[in-house]
């Protein structure tokens, strides 16, 4: 009896050392190898450029390769289904922009639910947008163009690069009764902003640093930044939680998801390698100055918020709308 219990043991001993040995490595030893940042936009874009930079900070911050994926189409669906698939240890993350929480409002294919699919990490930066308009428009300012837009109903032009931007604006113009003529165009591009400087359009909902040299030249002028305070690079832009504090404006987030499922450590490991990348003096100077954005930062659970508020937003302004996905 007791050399059964014994080569029992033995046995026991055996099966649990090769266990320790085939098991995959722990959690406590992330990142032991290579980590794919994948971004939703092309090589060049604003967030592939931010991918980068973060990319290059985490490589020197933990030791190991960090490499950044390009997967554009679908807007943004194939890369975040890519790592919505993905195993959630940590080596597979997204970079992307919170304003793609809409698209499932208004497009059918678009399967992948962005707050519960994925494993939430750290916001990286806070872009607003800027309401801009040609400097020979019967307005000065964001109060006189809501004064010219209800004397004139319907006759606003307003551009939008994207719809979750005409969804922005839907909210605040109905809160103010105010009816606007929407021109819905595919990105911040060389069209929209050619007809704003030519005057055929009167305002646009955009980025500022597509439109910083026409600011600068004259031809353009920001009327405010949508925001609830001022932008620290453009302190003379009022802010919209100025001018129309009862309507909430949440400037566009990018931060850093995984899969869902990811260990709590390992959140925690790369939550604070992130937060200390995005207080990084020259990561910090870049943001600011060439990204027109400020630093995120934060908990994974406060990134996750951010995107649960632009949906209950968005949700509302679809039903105004009256929006479905197609």
């Amino acid at each position: 009896m007791r050399q059964r219990i014994s080569c029992s043991v033995a046995t026991l001993t055996v099966l649990s050392l090769a266990l320790a040995l085939s098991a995959p490595a722990s959690s406590q030893d992330y990142p032991s190898r290579q980590i794919a940042i994948t971004v939703a936009t092309g090589p060049g874009s604003g967030q592939d450029l931010l991918a980068r930079k973060v990319a290059d900070k985490l490589k020197e911050r933990t030791g190991q390769p960090v490499v950044v994926e390009n997967k554009p189409g679908g807007n943004a669906f194939i890369a975040m289904n890519y790592v919505a698939q993905a195993k959630p240890d940590g080596y597979t993350l997204l970079l992307y922009t919170s304003i793609y929480i809409a698209a499932p409002l208004v497009q059918k294919s678009f399967t992948v639910d962005q707050i519960n699919d994925l494993t939430h990490v750290a916001r990286l930066s806070l872009t607003p947008g800027y309401y801009v308009a040609n400097a020979s428009a019967p307005f000065k300012t964001m109060q006189e163009m809501f004064a010219w837009a209800k004397a004139n109903p319907g006759k606003l032009a307003m551009a939008f690069p994207a719809i979750n931007t005409q969804m922005d604006a839907t909210l605040m113009f109905d809160e103010l009764g105010i009816k606007i003529n929407p021109i819905l165009y595919q990105g911040t591009g060389a069209a929209m902003i050619s007809n704003v400087l030519s005057g055929e359009i009167q305002v646009t909902q955009t980025a500022y640093s597509p439109v910083k040299p026409h600011i600068d030249s004259g031809k353009l002028r920001a009327l405010a930044v949508l925001s609830p305070r001022r932008f620290a690079q453009t302190p003379d832009v009022p802010a919209m939680g100025e001018i129309v504090p009862q309507v909430v404006m949440i400037p566009n987030s990018i931060g850093i998801s995984g899969p869902r499922g990811m260990p709590r450590p390992v959140v925690d490991r790369l939550n604070r390698e992130l937060n200390a990348i995005v207080r990084d003096p020259a990561i910090l100077e870049w943001v600011t100055n060439a990204f027109w954005s400020e630093p995120g930062g934060g908990t994974p659970e406060e990134w996750r918020q951010v995107q649960v508020q632009e949906r209950d937003r968005y949700v509302k302004a679809a039903q105004k709308m009256g929006l479905t996905p197609q």
